[in-house]
């Protein structure tokens, strides 16, 4: 990112940025599905997951501000979320904060990339 290289390793470093946060945004939706299976929860995460999951995937096919915004929107919306089951103590503090910290490293990445692409 920072060599001015726009590939690594062959691959577009845009779609391997956008793709990994996809991922992992599928991957914490899918966490919050797991909480509305086996646990009582004022919020339907079984539809707020999937469609979150969703969005994250069509910033794949988005312009790159459109794809970041779309993904930081996923991220945050996502953290909020989670700070409304660690109130409800449906997710433990130990998670909210390691997730707090994924969280903001990976706003500051995607932010970061669009800066330095545009």
């Amino acid at each position: 990112m920072f060599t001015g290289s726009s590939t690594f390793l062959a691959f577009d470093i845009q779609t391997l940025l956008m793709a990994y946060s996809a991922v992992i945004v599928s991957f914490v939706a899918g966490i919050h599905w797991g909480v509305f299976l086996f646990r009582q929860c004022s919020l339907n995460l079984f539809l707020h997951s999937n469609m979150i999951a969703l969005l994250s995937w069509v910033s794949l096919l988005s312009t790159l501000l459109w794809g970041v915004a779309i993904l930081l929107f996923c991220f945050v919306y996502l953290l909020w979320i989670d700070t409304v089951l660690v109130r409800q103590q449906l997710l433990e503090p130990w998670f909210y904060r390691l997730r707090v910290h994924a969280s903001v490293m990976a706003l500051l990445s995607l932010v970061s990339y669009a800066v330095i692409a545009l």
